[in-house]
């Protein structure tokens, strides 16, 4: 009988953990750079892609992740990621939100001074993490990018109508370098 009952644990086990595994996996080989922050509306050939930026950039005091940034001639994109419990996102109820999960509109500003502006698109979730995908548009010279200031607004609904704006002031802004 002891025997029954240790391989029905096993077993039980064993499925916890494929479970946990497959939950997690998107969102891990996108972490990685395993998988191009790229959603699945958007079609871009990989070999118009240039890597601007290797290795996970944090914002600090914000529990925000910031991962690779692929570059074409016409946009930029990357993701954001953070816990699904993160405080930091929880502070306003106007906030725009699908499924729990704040919608940002994100501008970039070059050391030149030139803005590209862009928003999230769509995200993946995990058991405990949110990865967002993000698309900056305007982009016409990558090459001569050195730095990026990426500035996040959360999306707002105004009291007229279903029209939604950026909040007034951003939610956090980080500095990344290019290459």
């Amino acid at each position: 009988m002891k025997i029954y009952v240790a391989v029905a644990l096993f077993l039980v086990l064993l499925t916890f953990g494929y479970w946990f595994y497959e939950d997690n996996r998107q969102i891990n080989q996108l972490k990685a750079g395993e998988v191009l922050p790229i959603d699945a509306k958007t079609t871009v050939r990989e070999s118009q892609l240039v890597h601007l930026t290797h290795g996970e950039h944090q914002v600090e005091q914000t529990g925000i992740s910031i991962g690779d940034v692929y570059g074409t001639q016409e946009a930029m994109y990357f993701g954001i990621w953070y816990n699904r419990w993160n405080a930091f996102h929880q502070e306003d109820k106007q906030w725009d939100r699908t499924d729990h999960v704040v919608n940002y509109y994100v501008t970039a500003k070059d050391e030149q001074g030139n803005l590209y502006q862009g928003e999230t698109l769509s995200y993946s979730k995990g058991t405990f993490e949110i990865f967002q995908y993000v698309k900056l548009q305007g982009v016409h010279d990558i090459a001569s990018i050195e730095e990026l200031e990426f500035i996040f607004y959360p999306k707002k609904s105004t009291e007229t109508a279903r029209e939604l704006k950026p909040s007034a002031t951003p939610l956090f802004s980080t500095g990344v370098k290019i290459r």
